[in-house]
């Protein structure tokens, strides 16, 4: 009974898509109008830059602890193709958007620096400590560390 009308009329399901698409583009183009003039300012491009850093890092880190399977699966990541220049590559990325969340938020320099330390820290587990238990502890205190920002920025809004 429910949803006759969706599949009886094709027309419906195109519409509500196409208004929710409109509604959407809408606000975000008067929302980009309003704060910076149609066009994405550096702030933007950075925050953007930032967040896909870290979903790389993100995706990266959890390459490391399970390579053996990897191996016997054939897969062909990182730290299996440039085993030296991922964990390079780890302690790069973390500290270059560690350092770019610094850049763009509000928040103090107890808060700052702890942060940019434990990104530090859990950067060079990475690279300096190299068996499957460690690089397991690492990708934890890698998830772990991803909650600070959250409550850095909280903390600096309320």
């Amino acid at each position: 009974m429910y949803g006759g009308i969706f599949r009886s009329t094709p027309v419906l399901p195109a519409w509500f898509l196409v208004r929710s698409y409109s509604r959407m583009h809408g606000e975000m183009r008067s929302q980009t109008r309003i704060d910076t003039g149609d066009s994405l300012d550096n702030p933007i491009l950075l925050a953007i830059a930032v967040n896909g850093l870290i979903i790389l890092t993100t995706i990266h880190a959890q390459d490391f602890y399970d390579e053996i399977g990897d191996r016997l699966q054939g897969r062909k990541t990182l730290p299996i193709v440039w085993p030296e220049a991922s964990r390079t590559l780890m302690l790069v990325m973390t500290l270059t958007w560690s350092l770019g969340l610094l850049s763009i938020s509000p928040v103090n320099y107890l808060y700052a620096t702890a942060f940019f330390y434990l990104g530090a820290l859990v950067g060079m587990r990475f690279y300096f400590q190299r068996d499957i238990v460690s690089d397991t502890s690492s990708y934890l205190y890698y998830n772990v560390s991803m909650l600070i920002p959250s409550a850095t920025l909280l903390s600096s809004t309320i």
